[in-house]
């Protein structure tokens, strides 16, 4: 009777271990369930997040569209100018036609239209009776359209020099 109570005993312990085996491995099926789900919740998350980020940046750069396409054109402010001997720069707004000219730059075009073919920095100076170098002042003045450069340290009055081309060629008056 003792060899069937122990044989007994023995097929319960290995029932009870096969219920343990199959328990556990529902146990990690489980586990690997939840996990994945809150990897997903995780991914789920951080894309709702960036997905967020995105539209702000889009209404942002929408506003900024209308907003740009509201404002009236600032000129040449963002374009390029290119000499074929120079590296590219920025080319400097127009000055605004509310802005007066100073009186320095009024006293250099009047210098100038008097003068159609054009003068030297040297000239401009004398005439305007200034003893500092007006170079960088004309530098500005030519950047902005106000005179041309005919050549080095010449400039002349954009203006005047069109009616002085005209008058030589013989269309003007």
């Amino acid at each position: 009777m003792e060899a069937n109570a122990e044989r007994e005993i023995i097929e319960e312990l290995h029932e009870q271990l096969a219920v343990l085996r199959d328990q556990l491995v529902s146990a990690r099926a489980r586990e690997e369930f939840l996990e994945m789900l809150l990897t997903t919740e995780r991914n789920l998350d951080r894309e709702s997040r960036l997905l967020a980020l995105l539209e702000a940046d889009r209404r942002e750069l929408r506003e900024l569209r209308e907003l740009q396409a509201l404002r009236p054109p600032e000129g040449r402010r963002h374009q390029i100018a290119i000499k074929h001997d120079a590296s590219p720069r920025p080319v400097a707004p127009p000055v605004a036609s509310s802005r007066q000219p100073s009186a320095l730059h009024t006293q250099i075009l009047a210098a100038l239209a008097a003068h159609p073919a054009g003068r030297t920095c040297a000239q401009i100076e004398a005439a305007v009776g200034t003893g500092q170098p007006l170079g960088n002042v004309l530098d500005g003045l030519a950047r902005r359209g106000h005179v041309r450069r005919l050549g080095k340290g010449v400039f002349g009055v954009a203006a005047a020099l069109e009616a002085f081309a005209a008058s030589r060629n013989g269309t003007g008056p």
